[in-house]
């Protein structure tokens, strides 16, 4: 199958685009999921999550974006059918000039606190990181219209004023097969010290023109230029994503016609240094629902 990470044209499965493989046979194996991360830079974990817990964040998202007409008018809710008459995302652009009566009432409602502070999560990470674990109080949310939705990037750019042992989660609000979006991982790149050293002391808010530069480059190239390739796969209601600091990655473009939706999050130790910037009540003037 032929899909896009943006610009770029890949098959699935030929040779710059392979399949992610999950963590979950060493599951109960703390050490060794720690190696693993350290080795290849993420852990695919299916059905970590409850199928009822993604599915009531599912209901709240999408009646969220019926509120707004951006569903077509007499389809099942849970469909999340865009209505394409108004755009690739059924007209919705969110209102970032007004973030606290716009995107942060969803993302602090219960069914989304629910989802990425939940038991399993939370519980897989106070394991994995050996302590009490800091949830960042900024949930990223998506909303992948038909077409190209979030750009290529690594999340130190954005979030790098506190430590670096930061997970990400990305968590699929749904099955989320190829053609519908999900998120892809230029496995190898977090090793690159090209990379890092191309962008050290960058910082996304200061430094905005600094980030034209990774946007210049075609994910492909990317890939070829930092010695990685891109992997992702079919996700299943329930998977999560884990990822560090400097794992470059970027959704595929999502060629039907209903909406993809997924959250971000991060998670560090309690004790570490943690970027004010998303963990303290100031966020929530940054909040916007992201394509």
């Amino acid at each position: 199958m032929r899909v896009n990470i943006g610009v770029s044209e890949f098959e699935f499965g030929g040779p710059d685009l392979g399949e992610l493989q999950d963590s979950n046979s060493i599951l109960d194996d703390t050490e060794a999921l720690r190696r693993r991360f350290l080795d290849e830079g993420h852990l695919l974990i299916r059905g970590l999550q409850k199928r009822e817990t993604v599915l009531e964040a599912r209901r709240a998202f999408l009646e969220y974006l019926d509120e707004r007409g951006c569903l077509i008018e007499g389809t099942p809710l849970m469909d999340g059918k865009i209505n394409l008459e108004r755009g690739p995302r059924g007209g919705y652009r969110g209102d970032i000039h007004d973030p606290r009566q716009e995107g942060a009432p969803l993302a602090q409602s219960s069914e989304i606190g629910g989802l990425v502070e939940s038991p399993e999560v939370i519980g897989f990470f106070e394991r994995f990181l050996g302590g009490e674990v800091l949830a960042f109080h900024h949930r990223w949310m998506r909303a992948a219209g038909q077409g190209r939705s979030t750009g290529m990037h690594f999340d130190f750019l954005y979030m790098g004023r506190g430590t670096e042992r930061v997970c990400t989660v990305w968590c699929p609000l749904g099955d989320t097969p190829i053609e519908l979006g999900g998120l892809a991982l230029c496995l190898g790149s977090e090793k690159s010290e090209d990379m890092r050293g191309s962008y050290e002391g960058v910082d996304a808010d200061v430094h905005s023109d600094r980030m034209k530069e990774i946007g210049s480059l075609t994910p492909l190239d990317a890939a070829r230029k930092y010695g990685g390739k891109w992997h992702t796969t079919n996700y299943q209601i329930g998977d999560v994503l884990v990822f560090g600091m400097y794992m470059l990655h970027a959704p595929l473009n999502n060629q039907t016609d209903r909406f993809r939706l997924s959250t971000d999050t991060r998670y560090q130790l309690q004790d570490e240094p943690a970027d004010q910037r998303w963990v303290t009540e100031g966020h929530l003037e940054r909040t916007f629902i992201g394509g």
